[in-house]
């Protein structure tokens, strides 16, 4: 896909911005959003820490970095596996099935719908 440490680098002196999760000095987690389309790029918090609230802190300061960037409306995409538990992490988050393309699953959230 392209993604390197020099890739993220350039996109974050850009377009993107992420916020890390620590535990006692460990990164747990992170979250990174695209203020040029909107998109939550990417979320990520380690298996044993999940269920803490860390993925949802994470998710309220993506969410509302893009809408201070001016978005009304963002988006995500994920796997379209109804079973995957991002889709149900995403809906408790208030996030709703956009479109299926490319074999994935869009979502997509308006500021009226933050949980």
């Amino acid at each position: 896909m392209g993604i390197t440490p020099e890739s993220v680098q350039a996109m974050m002196q850009k377009s993107h911005r992420g916020w890390v999760a620590e535990q006692a000095g460990r990164v747990v987690g992170f979250v990174m959003g695209n203020k040029s389309t909107g998109e939550m790029w990417v979320i990520a918090v380690l298996k044993e820490c999940e269920n803490q609230g860390i993925g949802r802190n994470l998710m309220a300061r993506v969410e509302e970095w893009l809408w201070s960037e001016g978005w009304d409306e963002i988006w995500l995409t994920t796997d379209p596996d109804e079973n995957y538990r991002a889709v149900g992490f995403y809906r408790r988050l208030g996030w709703v099935d956009w479109k299926f393309e490319g074999g994935d699953r869009f979502m997509k959230k308006s500021k009226g719908q933050r949980v």
